[in-house]
């Protein structure tokens, strides 16, 4: 779930994450937990630009 936000950018609407990740927004519970996304009213968004970098930097191409 991290990983599908940080690809698609700093902040993403819920609608979006939904159709890429295709698995429901449990997983997204976690990320909110951790910090790591906060909750938006249009969506979700990365609570500073340097986790979503650090996330994205993380996966394998």
């Amino acid at each position: 779930m991290l990983e599908a936000a940080a690809v698609l950018g700093t902040r993403v609407e819920s609608r979006l994450l939904l159709e890429v990740v295709g698995t429901g927004l449990g997983g997204v519970e976690d990320c909110l937990a951790s910090g790591m996304l906060l909750a938006q009213p249009e969506g979700f968004a990365f609570r500073h630009e340097l986790g979503r970098q650090a996330v994205l930097n993380a996966i394998s191409p």
